[in-house]
């Protein structure tokens, strides 16, 4: 190709033909304005090759070589003078595969892409793409293309009429391609792949598909999907204990029901009146109680419940909007109390049988921030502040650890802040991620694990206890930058390599699953990140969220051990986004 030559290889011998050289003209000189091409296309169906250089006509060249190349200019089709230089430079070029097709589509730098007919040598059709790249489907009946802002055009490849065009908020296209009925098309993005299935590719007006008997519409409709604008992002995630759909609040106030075996949004179930951002979701197990707060400073719950397989939710059961912001939102196993924490105070409420009544509250002692969580008992529920932690009662919010709490040891605290906390491994030990915010808006995160047995209520009131984290534990504090959660018998995590990880409770040796994509982590937005109670890894990506299945059957060595006990219903390994 650099020399513009072309070798034939036979592939049940693997013996090569002698170099064919392409710019030979009719008289057997070799064109000396060709150097080395940009881009080189094949037809089988044509049986022609097709050449596209810098400042020059494009080349096309019979593939037997018993005829020299001819040109091909932007404005005149097929050129009559092998004076082949032009002004202007092509992107592109790809041939229409239908057997029967005499046509090739060429893309220019200057933004017009033209169609051009080797049958008679016309120009027959031109429009203003700034296409980038070009790739067509099969049957040879659809064009599409990219520009550098991100948008995809979709056009009939004989008429270049638009059929379909994808504006998105996400730059720098990799690839594109069709699948192999045509139906989708495939767009890459670094890492990423996006699958789109719009019902403008099932193109009707192919006579061949339809029959005499049925009427179908020959217009061409221009469709367009544009989400470079107001994006709804997912601004919160919880999963569901049944492992087979989470749930998803998002920045216009609704939260949604999904399905954790494809990604699909199954419906929304609600949206909270005023359209403010959701902030966070749960989901009680026994009762089945869904709550959602917003930024508005609103609290609403609903019971969730299915019925023939089709999820939906009651009227609203808690509708509340207290008249301040709402940091964090907690309910004990049940769902007969609820906990609502604001910046300067806590208020638990009663939740038997609607009652919905304030029956505690708690003032802040200081702006630290802090964080609520459940314990394993059922019966108790703790705060951590600063390196401190306090143990309340779920009936009345009745402090049992005393003024001081339990304190907690373990390197690194000081200066630290809490920001997530979960039991593991069967509730015998307490998970706790704290973070240290550094210059130019990074942080460092710290993991501490601390035996449940730790926090309980001291004999004596007035005694200081404390709690020291869990022995051969401390190895895993540098290497956690996410704390994502429980799942059997390990507790998951991302490690500051961008891989998720996972560590038994006996040796706290550390197995990498697999790593994400460097693109899923450079975004500004909060990190959510969550796994199901069938280990599949649920990851939030602006207004996307995609669902890892059996990623944690797998290590960066092969097949974990655990992939060959995986838990019946489990589904093949694959990658949803949605």
């Amino acid at each position: 190709m650099r020399n513009n030559e072309l070798v034939e290889y036979n592939l049940e011998t693997g013996e090569a033909t002698e170099p064919l050289e392409w710019t030979i003209d009719d008289e057997g000189r070799a064109g000396k304005t060709f150097r080395r091409p940009s881009y080189v296309a094949v037809s089988a169906s044509q049986y022609l090759l097709v050449g596209i250089y810098r400042g020059q006509d494009i080349l096309v060249w019979d593939l037997s070589g018993s005829v020299g190349y001819e040109t091909y200019n932007k404005d005149t089709g097929l050129s009559k003078s092998k004076d082949s230089s032009q002004n202007t430079t092509m992107y592109a070029v790809v041939f229409n595969p239908a057997p029967d097709s005499t046509l090739f589509a060429v893309s220019y730098f200057e933004g017009g892409m033209v169609i051009f007919d080797t049958a008679d040598g016309n120009r027959k059709e031109s429009v203003e793409a700034n296409a980038q790249s070009l790739a067509v489907s099969p049957n040879g009946r659809t064009l599409a293309s990219f520009d550098s802002s991100g948008a995809v055009q979709v056009f009939d490849f004989e008429t270049l009429k638009p059929v379909f065009r994808i504006q998105s908020r996400d730059w720098g296209i990799k690839a594109l391609c069709f699948n192999g009925d045509g139906s989708r098309l495939l767009v890459g993005r670094d890492s990423q792949c996006k699958i789109w299935n719009p019902v403008a590719l099932l193109r009707q007006d192919d006579e061949a598909d339809n029959s005499d008997t049925v009427s179908v519409s020959t217009a061409n409709q221009e469709l367009q999907y544009d989400n470079s604008g107001d994006e709804v992002l997912t601004t919160a995630i919880c999963e569901h204990d049944s492992g087979a759909v989470f749930l998803c609040g998002k920045s216009d106030g609704s939260v949604s029901l999904y399905s954790t075996t494809d990604g699909k949004e199954l419906k929304v179930l609600y949206k909270h009146p005023d359209g403010a951002s959701i902030l966070a979701l749960f989901v009680d197990a026994a009762s089945q109680i869904l709550g959602s707060s917003a930024a508005s400073g609103r609290i609403m719950t609903h019971k969730l419940t299915r019925v023939r397989n089709e999820w939906q939710v009651s009227g609203s059961q808690f509708d509340s909007k207290p008249g301040f912001a709402i940091e964090q939102i907690l309910n004990n196993e049940g769902h007969t109390r609820m906990l609502v924490c604001s910046p300067g105070v806590d208020t638990l409420y009663e939740m038997t049988g609607g009652l919905n009544a304030i029956i505690a509250t708690r003032k802040r002692d200081s702006d630290a921030l802090h964080l609520w969580a459940a314990l394993p008992n059922k019966r108790d529920v703790i705060l951590i502040t600063g390196h401190a932690a306090h143990i309340f009662d779920w009936d009345k919010l009745c402090c049992l650890a005393g003024d001081t709490g339990i304190l907690l040891e373990g390197d690194g605290l000081l200066g630290a802040s809490i920001e997530f906390t979960t039991p593991c491994y069967n509730g015998l030990v307490i998970a706790t991620s704290f973070s240290h915010f550094l210059q130019a808006h990074t942080k460092r995160s710290n993991l501490l694990l601390y035996s449940t047995a730790s926090f309980q209520a001291p004999s004596r009131p007035s005694s200081t206890t404390t709690a020291k984290p869990v022995p051969n534990s401390l190895s895993l504090s540098s290497q956690v930058k996410y704390l994502i959660g429980p799942y059997d018998k390990r507790l998951i995590f991302l490690d500051a390599s961008g891989w998720i990880c996972s560590t038994d409770q006996k040796t706290f040796d550390v197995t990498r699953h697999f790593f994400v994509p460097a693109d899923w982590l450079s975004s500004n937005l909060e990190l959510m990140i969550c796994v199901t109670k069938s280990g599949d890894i649920l990851f939030v990506r602006g207004d996307e969220v995609a669902v890892i299945k059996r990623g944690l059957d797998t290590s960066e060595t092969g097949v974990w051990p655990r992939a060959r006990r995986r838990l019946p219903g489990r589904q093949g390994g694959r990658l949803s986004i949605r």
